[in-house]
């Protein structure tokens, strides 16, 4: 039978087994400390598995996912610790014990490495300006260098002068030495030629202004001061300065650059390439667009699509930079239905109904009976989900116009208007609130 093992036996396997795991783990870890596993382990865990670790300041055991330990290698993190806490004081502990002492090269006192001055010889400011003192660049170094210096290569020797021949004291390595008279001749020679050159350049700066200058006068009736720049190739600068110099105004003539629109769309109308626009051009174009509008009764896109123009809502084109009055809702629907044909085919009552709408415009509202409503209800707007509102509704109706053959412009008179309620107006039908002479004067009284 075999001997069974004693107790020392086992304690000195698990020693050997510790040691071994110890050993393992130095190949796979070098350097780091507080890993409690060995590699083997490590590789057959899962990408989350917890691993065992040990704090190497505080000795708590505590767990850290397999995928966080990958990083700690990669990263070189050689210490584990519990947390930032334990971090801090063991990297704190570990710095107060790496502290080296120097010996101060003045007096002789030991201190520590954070705690030096000058190149770490000494203990303070006053030992290293003390050692500066007595060691360092002082005046009488100084002396003895600049002597050695004269010493080797400074000696005055007598050498004639370059350009007039007469002998001179100067250093024995000068080249082309000159004496104080041959020195003043150059000085002032450089300094003349220094002049002639500024003036030369001043007179052909001047030159080249009144060049650019006799330019912009033959040019000055045809472009404005941007487009004259473009077509000169020339810096806006010197442009700018010769404006300046010679007081030269804009054309009054021409749009100002500030007015892009109105130059952009005119050039466009036109066909304008070899000038600048005109005021005169802008009321020209401007007369076309509203006989294309007006008289020819076309359409916004009609008339982008005739000019090629890239204005996403052309009538505000016409209305904002041309200052044209646009139609109304009843004017643009009876000139859309004149278009596809089928303006014809309404009645007659239809067409007196279109004439009788309410065409004044929107300064004349304070003035209408029943406006307060406004401001309290505001305006029925079916299209906008809101059924409830004030309208506003004829007192002499349209259908009575029609049946007792009443001008349309009288019909259609603001004093002819009154606002209320839709409610209201929907009761009231086609009833009449005043008669026809009541009417009348309040045309009258409206008109003075």
């Amino acid at each position: 039978m075999m001997s069974e093992d004693t107790y020392e036996d086992k304690l000195s396997a698990v020693d050997a087994a510790e040691s071994r795991e110890a050993s393992e783990e130095k190949e796979m870890f070098p350097g780091f400390q507080g890993f409690l596993f060995t590699p083997q382990e490590l590789e057959r865990n899962a990408s989350r598995g917890l691993m065992k670790c040990q704090c190497i300041q505080c000795g708590r055991i505590f767990f850290i996912p397999k995928n966080q330990i990958q990083a700690r290698i990669k990263a070189r993190r050689t210490i584990c610790c519990c947390s930032a806490a334990c971090t801090a004081q063991y990297k704190k502990e570990r710095k107060k014990s790496s502290k080296k002492e120097y010996c101060c090269a003045t007096c002789g006192k030991h201190v520590s490495s954070n705690e030096y001055y000058g190149s770490g010889r000494f203990c303070c400011q006053k030992c290293s300006n003390a050692y500066s003192s007595k060691f360092g660049n002082t005046t009488e170094k100084r002396k003895q260098k600049s002597n050695k210096l004269l010493e080797h290569g400074k000696k005055k020797v007598v050498k004639p002068c370059h350009k007039c021949g007469k002998p001179i004291e100067c250093s024995e390595y000068a080249n082309n030495a000159l004496c104080a008279e041959c020195r003043k001749k150059k000085y002032k020679s450089q300094v003349n030629r220094n002049e002639n050159v500024k003036q030369q350049t001043k007179l052909q700066k001047l030159n080249e202004e009144s060049i650019l200058y006799q330019q912009v006068l033959k040019l000055y009736h045809l472009y404005n001061f941007k487009e004259m720049n473009e077509v000169l190739k020339i810096d806006t600068r010197l442009l700018r300065s010769v404006i300046r110099k010679y007081n030269v105004q804009q054309n009054p003539a021409l749009l100002p650059v500030q007015q892009f629109g109105r130059i952009k769309y005119t050039k466009l109308i036109l066909d304008i390439q070899d000038r600048s626009v005109t005021y005169h051009d802008f009321i020209r174009a401007k007369l076309i667009l509203e006989h294309h509008y007006h008289v020819e009764m076309m359409s916004p896109e009609e008339i982008k699509k005739m000019y090629n123009i890239e204005y996403s809502c052309f009538d505000m084109c016409l209305k904002g930079v041309f200052g044209i009055t646009l139609r109304n809702l009843s004017e643009s629907s009876r000139n859309y239905h004149q278009k596809i044909g089928t303006y014809d085919n309404k009645t007659e009552k239809e067409l007196y109904y279109m004439q009788c709408a309410f065409r004044f415009p929107r300064s004349e509202y304070s003035r209408i009976p029943g406006f307060e409503l406004v401001n309290q209800y505001g305006w029925y707007k079916p299209a906008k989900n809101r059924w409830f509102g004030a309208t506003r509704d004829h007192m002499i109706s349209r259908n009575y116009g029609w049946t007792h053959k009443i001008d349309p412009e009288i019909i259609r008179h603001p004093a002819n208007c009154q606002i209320m309620l839709s409610t209201d107006n929907s009761s009231k039908g086609e009833k009449c609130t005043i008669t026809v002479e009541e009417l009348m004067e309040r045309i009258k009284h409206w008109e003075d």
